[in-house]
């Protein structure tokens, strides 16, 4: 580097002044280097520099410039105010707030230091300072108000003073109605509220004021998703990673939509490309567990989940999911003590305590689960969620295992002696009073087939598909054959078959469901039947399961010609044509019949 003559100095100055001004800080830096060879002291080349070097994303080397003004001239408040605001970027929030405090000593009146230290204090945690530092702001500095009433609408609403909050948005935008953060943080509060609608009505504001705004767009999807509306919420979210492709919060966020739509598939890529971004977001990692899970990917849910918990051992959602995990792979024993851990950290987790009472029920620990369920039953919820969530299931379990429970699996089971659970059943009463168990007996049947299920049942409806998904072995089971007859059949089960079948796909399960239109044809079968590999039942309607009436599911060596029935069915999705036309005929038939009678019955 060449020397300067020290009467061009002024020349210099002025040169690395517009580079800056031309945002080429690079450059900058390079004159401001050269008038500091003359004068390592000259304060203002030092504070220049470190602004540039603040641009440059060079934080650390930006403060120890700082510093060395501050040991020149330790009142200097345009360096302190500097290294605050860097300090507040690296989230050094102490550090920030102690540069903060010494300006104000020196100018008490600085509203800048003033509203920089309560944002310091707000991602602090320490919101109630933040709020008295504010409302002097308000009085203090009038011309100001809205940036501050919007500031200290967002403490309230950290501390979950919605209401309180919403009014400051609402007097802030009453002075500047076009700021577009304010109208995006009243949009988040009115979401926290549930107030969706409303919600988005703000978040359209903010956005045709500041239409590049990533969060505000995921925040707006947020309220989509939760209105049911999902594909236009993923139009929210891709546009929100458009903008901004590693945002974190908008790839979780998408998940989460694509969980609701059984976009399983795509969902665990989101979380994984959001953990690609933040590793250690034990959220995140969570939310990707669930996902394998659905996708019956157990070894690699079991991997992550444990990854979690190697950064926080104690995460009841983390517990919870590889508590999951272990009980679908029937690792129970393992299961219960992932329950108990997490137990031993929430005594009062309902989910934990129904899928510990499930664990012991699988392992023939009757009397444990049962205390399990009896402890649901005696809870006193104060939390209007889980109240909710107790008082759906209480009911059920209160008759069930208080009363009935013990007696069912005497009655029920066969050579209990030899039993270590519920997988020696060959039959098993269904009968009111037992919901919980009429569902384990009919999911462990679909839970034991093998290779394939055939299933005829002339009046199936959407709780057959329930009991498939939640049951049925994907890694076992390759195909799937489902027949019935017009009387139930809709285009509402066909909508859910077709959407069944997709996601059984992605789990390599082929499935079908034919329509028996020919009712010559279905009034050859009277039981309903269930086919696989070498086994076959005969069981109920899946409703009347549901609704405890008595009815039995039993192994039986009685065959049937299902294959003749099938080819001369028709395919619920691809011959719906043909099934809609028999369907009208049905319907006007049982409408004429239906007629007759009432005709009769006035005769």
């Amino acid at each position: 580097m060449t020397k300067i003559n020290p009467k061009d100095i002024n020349a210099l100055k002025s040169k690395a002044d517009s580079l800056y001004r031309l945002k080429r800080y690079d450059a900058a830096l390079e004159c401001y280097d050269r008038i500091l060879e003359i004068n390592p002291n000259d304060i203002n080349a030092l504070y220049w520099k470190a602004r540039c070097l603040q641009w440059s994303k060079k934080f650390y080397e930006s403060i120890q410039l700082y510093d060395k003004i501050l040991d020149l001239d330790d009142s200097n408040v345009k360096a302190l105010s500097q290294k605050s605001f860097v300090l507040y970027q690296i989230r050094k929030y102490e550090d920030s707030i102690k540069c903060c405090e010494i300006i104000l000593k020196i100018d008490p009146r600085n509203a800048q230091a003033t509203k920089r230290k309560a944002l310091n204090l707000i991602h602090s945690r320490k919101y109630g300072q933040a709020i008295i530092l504010l409302e002097g702001l308000i009085l203090n500095d009038p011309f100001n108000s809205a940036e501050y009433l919007s500031l200290k609408g967002f403490a309230l609403d950290k501390i979950q003073k919605h209401t309180e909050a919403l009014q400051c948005y609402d007097k802030a935008l009453e002075i500047n109605p076009l700021d577009p953060f304010c109208w995006h943080k009243k949009g988040f509060t009115l979401f926290e509220m549930h107030e969706f609608e409303e919600a988005v009505s703000c978040c359209d504001k903010s956005l045709e004021i500041f239409q590049r705004n990533d969060v505000c767009l995921t925040t707006k999807a947020n309220c989509l998703d939760n209105l049911g509306k999902f594909e236009k919420a993923l139009e929210c979210y891709d546009k929100a990673l458009e903008i901004n492709p590693k945002s974190v919060y908008s790839l979780m966020s998408k998940g989460v939509c694509l969980h609701e739509l059984k976009k399983h598939t795509d969902e665990v890529d989101c979380y994984k490309e959001a953990i690609n971004y933040d590793p250690a977001n034990i959220v995140c990692l969570s939310l990707l567990t669930k996902g394998l899970i659905e996708l019956r990917n157990y070894d690699e849910a079991l991997e992550t989940v444990n990854v979690g918990l190697s950064l926080k051992s104690v995460d009841e959602n983390l517990l919870l999911s590889k508590a999951q995990v272990l009980f679908d792979i029937k690792s129970y024993n393992e299961a219960i003590e992932c329950y108990k851990k997490l137990l031993s950290l929430s005594p009062n987790n309902i989910s934990a305590l129904t899928e510990l009472g499930n664990c012991q029920a699988r392992i023939g620990n009757y009397q444990m689960a049962i205390d399990c369920y009896q402890q649901i039953i005696n809870l006193d919820m104060t939390d209007p969620d889980s109240k909710e969530l107790k008082l759906s299931i209480e009911p059920e379990l209160r008759i069930l295992f208080s009363k009935f429970l013990r007696n069912y699996f005497d009655e029920t089971f066969e050579n209990k002696e030899d039993s270590k659970g519920i997988g020696s059943m060959t039959s098993g009463l269904i009968s009111p009073g037992r919901l919980f168990s009429n569902d384990m007996i009919i999911e462990e049947t679909i839970g034991s087939c093998q290779k394939h299920i055939h299933w005829i049942d002339k009046y199936f409806t959407i709780n057959g598909l329930k009991y498939l998904a939640k049951s049925m072995d994907r890694d076992m089971v390759k195909d799937v054959k489902i027949l019935m007859s017009i009387p139930t059949t809709t285009s509402g089960l066909r909508d859910s078959f077709t959407k069944f079948k997709e996601e059984m796909k992605q789990s390599g399960v082929n499935c079908e469901l034919r329509v028996m239109t020919d009712k010559s044809l279905s009034d050859e079968v009277h039981d309903r039947f269930l086919f696989s590999g070498n086994k076959s039942y005969i069981l109920p309607s899946p409703d009347v399961a549901k609704r405890g009436q008595y009815s039995v599911v039993q192994e039986t060596k009685i065959s049937i010609p299902f294959e003749e029935f099938w080819r001369k069915s028709y395919d619920i999705i691809l011959d719906w044509d043909a099934i809609d036309k028999s369907l009208q005929k049905y319907q006007n038939q049982k409408s004429s019949r239906e007629d007759n009678r009432r005709i009769n019955k006035n005769i």
